[in-house]
């Protein structure tokens, strides 16, 4: 009789481990319209903000470290600030073939209803600039930014709904005629 109170015991226990566990198994597949995420960044989420440093030329590497850009968007529910700083090679604005983006790092910090509720963040994985020239100046006057953002983590709300590696696309137009870089972007889901 123990026995078999036991083994019941030990089915149960196991048959609550499984129930408990099948969502937080569930596997995502490309395109996947109940995840969270792809619904929040999938119709694209625009943002304004600028370019608030451009960068440093290194000339020993030829490279552009740390060009920065700090904007602000909203989506269907939330808010959003985003902060991507980037390194680029060939340092200098090439307007010819553009410049190539080496590497970056990118966060996100949602708001929901004007509270914060949590942040997604990762690197830049790969992405081009192309260069603007006014046609009667010859200086450059524009950029066009297209960058690949790797999700690499969340923190908080946002933890709820991504454990797993995605891009999102982020393309931003930069006004370089003015005082200030003004960028306006959208960012997507690429999954």
């Amino acid at each position: 009789m123990n026995r078999i109170l036991m083994l019941l015991t030990l089915a149960l226990i196991l048959a609550g481990a499984a129930v408990g566990q099948s969502p937080a198994m569930k596997v995502r597949s490309p395109g996947d319209r109940s995840d969270p995420i792809i619904v929040m960044f999938g119709p694209g989420v625009s943002l304004l903000g600028v370019q608030n440093n451009p960068g440093t030329y290194d000339f020993l590497n030829d490279k552009c470290w740390g060009n920065t850009f700090v904007l602000n968007g909203s989506g269907e529910w939330f808010t959003s600030h985003l902060t991507v700083t980037m390194d680029y090679i060939s340092g200098q604005p090439n307007p010819e073939s553009g410049n190539m983006i080496s590497y970056g790092t990118w966060s996100m910090t949602i708001y929901k209803e004007g509270a914060y509720f949590g942040t997604v963040f990762g690197e830049v994985a790969s992405g081009d600039i192309s260069w603007r020239t006014n046609p009667k100046t010859g200086l450059i006057d524009g950029r066009n930014t297209d960058a690949y953002l790797r999700i690499l983590g969340t923190v908080d709300g946002m933890s709820k709904f991504w454990q797993e590696p995605g891009l999102m696309r982020l393309n931003a137009d930069t006004r370089l005629d003015g005082v200030r870089a003004v960028t306006t972007a959208s960012l997507d889901s690429d999954f």
